[in-house]
């Protein structure tokens, strides 16, 4: 079918000469050539992908708003090596910083450092910044965004 077709060109060799041991390695080299050119072709793809922005992540309220009474967590493993940073900022509302330290235990994250501070244009508003490894490391670029997504479900019912 392929013959008729025209797609696969006949080399014109005979029995005994396609069983000699120079024309089987051909053969393989050829073969070898042809899959590792088509592997280095399927990865051309990955010269396109923009890399600090899979390990750079917003999230924001739940509903996708960024009014006035919401959180922002945005997680970034491109500050440091060893860990993610996740920045919080929102309303500061009592409870929500033992509220987040939860939800990233519950996550499997340690925390490393942790910096609180008012914001210096609304004092009602609060950063707060967690260094967190998992496992030592930092958090897998594929799990940023449930851990973003546990810190941000625990603003929304802060521990009492």
């Amino acid at each position: 079918m392929l013959r008729r077709a025209g797609l696969r060109p006949t080399a014109g060799l005979s029995l005994d000469q396609r069983k000699l041991p120079l024309v089987k390695r051909v053969a393989l080299l050829g073969s070898l050539v042809g899959v590792v050119s088509g592997c280095c072709l399927g990865l051309v793809n990955l010269l396109l992908i923009d890399t600090e922005r899979s390990s750079t992540l917003k999230s924001g309220a739940l509903d996708g708003s960024f009014d006035e009474f919401g959180f922002e967590v945005h997680a970034d493993n491109t500050a440091r090596p060893d860990a993610t940073t996740l920045t919080v900022r929102g309303p500061d509302i009592d409870g929500v910083l033992a509220s987040m330290t939860a939800a990233l235990a519950s996550a499997g994250c340690r925390v490393v450092e942790m910096h609180a501070r008012s914001s210096s244009l609304d004092e009602r508003r609060v950063e707060d910044t967690f260094v967190v490894q998992s496992l030592g490391r930092q958090v897998d670029d594929d799990a940023l965004e449930e851990v973003s997504a546990r810190v941000l479900a625990a603003t929304k019912d802060p521990l009492q």
